[in-house]
This record gives C-alpha cells, structure tokens and sequence, in this order.
C-alpha cells in the first residue's frame, strides 16, 4: 500500500523541484482573515470551518457559502461533527458552541479560559474538550456539564478517545493524561515539557505524542512507555500515521518520517518551522503548502509534478473534499483544488482522525 503525504511547510523547495504543470482550481471563497481551524466536511460534501474573524462558516462543495454565524471572539478550535449533523467547536470567548448543519446556536457552554483545543466526541456522544483554565471538560449532547478533570496547567492540546471508551489527552503541566469515560483519572505520563500538540492513534493501537521537551514518544493505551526519541522539535503540530505504520510529523524546520519502532527514515529541511499538521493520501504523491509560499505536488523522488500558488497563512492543515479535492486556504481565501484523491488506509491519516473530526480512531475506508 502506498500513501500520499499533505505536508504543510516552508521554504525552500527540495532538489528536482524546478518543473512540474499547474494544478486547476476549481473554485475559491473569499474570507477576511487567515484561518487556524482545520474543516470538518461532511458525506454530503458540506465544509465547516471558524476563523480569526470570527466568523464560523458552511461552505457548499461547489463554493457556495451556506451561511456564516459571527462569534465574540476568534475561533482557533476545528469543528467537530456528529453523526447527527450537530457541529462542535470552542471560542476564545471561552464558550463550546453546539450548532445545527443549518448553522443555528443550540446551546453555548462558558469555561473560564480560552477554547482553542479541538472537541472529540466520545463512544456516548458526550463532547470531549480542554481549556486554558487548566480542566478537561465532558459535555452532555443537551450542553449540560457531565464532568470537568484538573490538571495543573492550561489546556491547548486536543483528546483522543481510544476503542475502550479511554480519553487521552496532554497539559502544559508536562503530563499526558488517560482518564476513564466516567472522568476519573486512569494514568499519567510525565512529558517532562508542556505538550501543546494533540496525539496520533497508531494501527496496533498505540498512542503517539510529542512535547515540547523535544521528545516524541509512543505510549500503549496503559500509559506504559512503548519507546522515545528526541527529536529537538517544539511543536503544536500532531503527528499522523501512514498505512505501513509509518509515523510523519513536523521537528522544527523539517518533516520527519519514522519507521514504527520510532527509528528515523528521512527527514526534509526547511526554513521555516512547521505550523500546521499533515495528512496522508492515497498515491506517491508528496504536496507541499508552504507558509506564505505555493502549494506542491511531489513524487517519490520529489520531483515536482504540479503546483499551485497559495500563499497561504494561518494554521488550519489542507484537507479533503467530498469530491477528491484538496482544500487548502490562502491568506483571504479557501480554495478546492482539481483532483480525484482518497485518504489513506490508516487509522489517523489527518488531523483529528476522520473527516468529521471526532477524535477517535476511524474506521479504514476510502469513504471515510
């Protein structure tokens, strides 16, 4: 199985990358800022997505805007979508927000910090979140608070939620927490920095995470050390999973690519550090979004095959459309790019997981 790699990041271009034919935009949306969120779409091809705006928006498949619902402050926090059509994503007003598909506010629930972590939803619906204000929450569907769990530092980073329920989730306290659907605390794994990244669930169901100690480490769903290696890198980017097991992530001013037993295959410098996450595709295929640089397609050689001028800011990681097409946005835009791509068979080919971006380890299909 071979996997095609999204990759976010900067300057320069890697050797043999001089040719290589445009890629064809299909549409393009304009909006007023740069865009952190990374869209949640749904099987009807519908594109969620908030912004520094402040703008929370539903964007068509063909580019139509839906509609737009503007918020009380920015929206860093990437929008998770229910099997039942109900989004939910957090706010610097210090608000989790649950609204309709028709873009309606059912139920706003206040915390006493900043919201930029991404919400998962759990195996009974319940909503899964951090907060600046040091606790993680779980939310009733109604918005009703089920349980809150303390630790000693703000929380940026986003959970996951493992097949047995378990909700992993890491602090600035230097810890990365599993703790039970009832909310208490199973394990804790010291990280020995703050972990500002959100984890990757691996196939033989390990958990990967790095902190910003610059270590990188991958934990069995016990919270037992598996191994760790220092990469040097501080990052708010997540690591992702290729079919193979092959773990991909952003070490500063490079990518990395790991075998499984956490020994390193490849590495590509850059100028600039890695932002946002990667995701991983179907093909050999390697595209490239640099910050405040174009967008390219690269072989396994990387040999440019295609390009296209983004110039895209923000930290929102390109994704897929209903359609096979990337989306991806620029500095006033987000843009759909021509293509017939598929994700990649893994259980975390993207941020998030899934499409919908639930946090939980999906399920392999080419639809998903």
């Amino acid at each position: 199985m071979v996997c095609l790699l999204l990759l976010v990041f900067s300057f320069p271009s890697p050797a043999g990358a001089e040719n290589g034919t445009n890629l064809l935009q299909a549409w393009s949306l304009r909006v007023s800022h740069w865009v952190d969120s990374t869209p949640a779409t749904s099987e009807d091809g519908v594109i969620y997505f908030g912004g520094s705006d402040q703008w929370f928006r539903a964007v068509s498949a063909t580019g139509k805007l839906l509609w737009k619902r503007r918020m009380a402050s920015e929206i860093r926090s990437s929008p998770a979508l229910s099997e039942n059509g109900m989004l939910y994503f957090g706010s610097r007003d210090r608000n989790l927000y649950a609204v309709s598909s028709k873009g309606k506010i059912q139920w706003a629930f206040r915390s006493d910090g900043w919201i930029d972590s991404s919400p998962a939803i759990a195996m009974d619906e319940s909503i899964i979140f951090g907060s600046w204000d040091k606790h993680v929450y779980a939310i009733r569907p109604d918005g009703s608070l089920k349980w809150k769990f303390k630790t000693e530092g703000p929380i940026s980073s986003s959970a996951v939620i493992l097949n047995d329920g378990t909700i992993c989730v890491g602090s600035h306290d230097g810890k990365f927490y599993g703790l039970a659907p009832s909310g208490e605390k199973l394990w804790d794994f010291p990280t020995g920095g703050p972990v500002i990244s959100s984890p990757a669930l691996s196939g033989d169901v390990h958990l990967v995470v790095t902190s910003a100690s610059g270590f990188l480490y991958k934990l069995e769903p016990s919270g037992k050390l598996v191994w760790k290696l220092h990469t040097g890198g501080v990052t708010a980017a997540s690591p992702v999973i290729g079919s193979d097991g092959t773990i991909y992530l952003g070490v500063n001013n490079s990518v990395w690519a790991l075998h499984p037993g956490g020994k390193r295959k490849w590495s590509v410098p850059m100028v600039h550090p890695m932002r946002a996450e990667l995701a991983i595709l179907k093909g050999d295929i390697v595209v490239v979004s640099y910050f405040q640089g174009p967008l390219h397609l690269f072989d396994a050689q990387m040999a440019k095959v295609a390009t296209f001028p983004l110039w895209g800011e923000g930290d929102s990681a390109p994704v897929l459309g209903s359609n096979g097409n990337i989306l991806a946005f620029k500095m006033d835009a987000l843009v759909s790019l021509g293509g017939s791509f598929e994700l990649c068979d893994s259980p975390w080919p993207r941020p998030r997981g899934d499409r919908r971006n639930t946090g939980r380890a999906r399920t392999v299909s080419p639809s998903q």
